[in-house]
């Protein structure tokens, strides 16, 4: 087993490598609309979204790609243009390492190009909303992307894209969890009362 000092150096000298990838993949599928060079090839992804203060002045998204891949492009609208997009505060790996990028911000969303990142780690993007909002609003965003797969071996772009979930909040998993261990004390009680009256 690697200790994490290894690990991470593993994963930057990966990331260093493949860097000249991504910006290729950016600067080839440049367009959020731009197809595959052999088709609309596309790999499963999530992304969810938190906030991480009570107003959602400040958002993290988390993305995850199925295979391992290089992502190139990044781009995450929203319905909502009273919900806007201010700035991308950091771009980090699972290890809290900062990835490299290059952002554009409109009115319906941000533009996140020459991402030197390896997909198959989760991928955590930091961005400063323009106003305060809520989850609903969280909940209307949506995204897309170009990467390119390590298993396709061809050198072929693939989509990713989607709507973008919301991230369960810590006090709804303790809520839950109470609820289910209830539950659970609930039946326990029946039963022994039911072997009791037997």
């Amino acid at each position: 087993m690697m200790s994490f000092p290894q690990e991470r150096s593993r994963v930057l000298q990966r990331s260093q490598l493949m860097g000249a990838v991504a910006t290729v993949i950016a600067l080839v599928a440049t367009a959020p609309n731009a197809q595959a060079d052999s088709g609309d090839l596309r790999l499963n992804s999530t992304m969810t979204a938190e906030c991480l203060d009570t107003e959602c002045t400040v958002v993290r998204f988390k993305l995850n790609v199925d295979t391992d891949a290089f992502v190139g492009w990044l781009r995450i609208t929203t319905k909502d243009t009273d919900y806007r997009f201010g700035e991308v505060l950091n771009v980090v790996d699972r290890f809290g390492n900062g990835v490299a990028f290059t952002s554009v911000v409109s009115d319906d969303g941000i533009m996140l190009t020459e991402l030197a990142a390896f997909g198959s780690e989760p991928l955590y993007l930091t961005v400063q909303m323009a106003q305060a909002g809520d989850r609903s609003q969280v909940n209307g965003f949506t995204y897309s992307g170009a990467v390119s797969s390590a298993d396709g071996g061809n050198g072929s772009i693939y989509r990713i894209d989607g709507p973008v979930g919301l991230a369960p909040e810590p006090m709804s998993i303790v809520l839950l969890g109470t609820g289910l261990a209830g539950i659970a004390g609930a039946a326990a009680r029946r039963r022994k009362r039911n072997a009791d009256a037997s």
